[in-house]
């Protein structure tokens, strides 16, 4: 293998290494995202849609 081929092999390793390193970062925030996403899903409240029998009652004096 020649020195130029050799450059080029190495240029081209070296650029999918990096690409290989963003993506998998892209990939991790994807992934905290969808994390915190299910978190805030799960910690909703249900809002009650029929009142206790009180809450219908007149004052008490």
């Amino acid at each position: 293998m020649h020195f130029c081929e050799l450059k080029k092999v190495l240029y081209t390793l070296h650029h999918l290494v990096a690409q290989n390193k963003l993506i998998h970062h892209e990939l991790e925030g994807v992934k905290d995202a969808l994390r915190e996403k299910k978190k805030a899903f799960i910690k909703r409240k249900v809002l009650p849609l029929q009142q206790h029998e009180e809450y219908h009652k007149g004052a008490i004096f």
